[in-house]
């Protein structure tokens, strides 16, 4: 039998022990997705910088924001005019919405 005072470091191992293992799985769960998510950026006609590129070269702004969406970028400009628009660049064709 264990002496009373060796009972909560045991506790505290065992929930150490345990803690550890879920964040070991959490940490191998997201490696997997990285490599799926390159397949899907190399299919790809415009990279980002192209789209904030051609969207800057259109407008004569100054890019604010840039987001992947996956089928296209979303891509926020202050014009020279001092507005706010969003524009949408397709990412196979480059085409600017």
């Amino acid at each position: 039998m264990l002496p009373r005072r060796s009972l909560p470091m045991l506790v505290l191992l065992l929930v150490c022990t345990f803690a550890s293992f879920d964040v070991d799985a959490r940490h191998t769960r997201r490696a997997v997705y990285p490599a799926a998510s390159f397949v899907k950026v190399a299919e790809r006609a415009v990279s980002m910088r192209d789209a904030v590129s051609r969207v800057r070269q259109q407008t004569g702004g100054r890019v604010l924001d840039a987001q992947d969406r996956g089928t296209h970028y979303r891509i926020k400009v202050l014009t020279p005019q001092g507005e706010v628009r969003i524009f949408r660049v397709d990412a196979q064709t480059g085409a600017i919405r």
